[in-house]
């Protein structure tokens, strides 16, 4: 299944971007990346610090808070960037949803490797 046409994932037109104060966002338990590379968060940061989040996260509200359901990366590196608030989208969502939704991501996710890399930076 191809997460752009996950209807879980699917804005709709009633929903909208918010601003969510990050102390208030949870790490997703279900989230199957254990290790986040120190450097690449940091690399992360940097750019948001420059650029910003380009892409909000998806979270689901819950009684005690927001859970990350994509953007578990984006979360981590804003904290180190010094964020207070994270651009994000609200979905109801069950536990199964969750856990589906975030392996599905880190699945469909393929790092650039060095040349893809290279000739997008010499593209700048």
């Amino acid at each position: 299944m191809a997460i752009e046409n996950d209807h879980r994932l699917q804005i709709n037109e009633d929903e909208q971007i918010r601003w969510i104060a990050i102390e208030e966002i949870m790490p997703n338990p279900y989230q199957p990346r254990k290790n986040f590379d120190a450097e690449r968060l940091n690399d992360l940061a940097e750019s948001i610090k420059i650029h910003g989040i380009l892409q909000p996260i998806v979270l689901r509200q819950t009684v005690q808070g927001y859970y990350i359901v994509v953007g578990e990366r984006r979360y981590r590196a804003s904290q180190l960037a010094g964020l207070t608030k994270l651009p994000s989208i609200i979905k109801e969502l069950s536990d199964a949803d969750m856990m589906e939704l975030a392996i599905i991501e880190n699945l469909q996710r393929e790092d650039l490797n060095a040349i893809e890399e290279a000739e997008s930076y010499q593209r700048l």
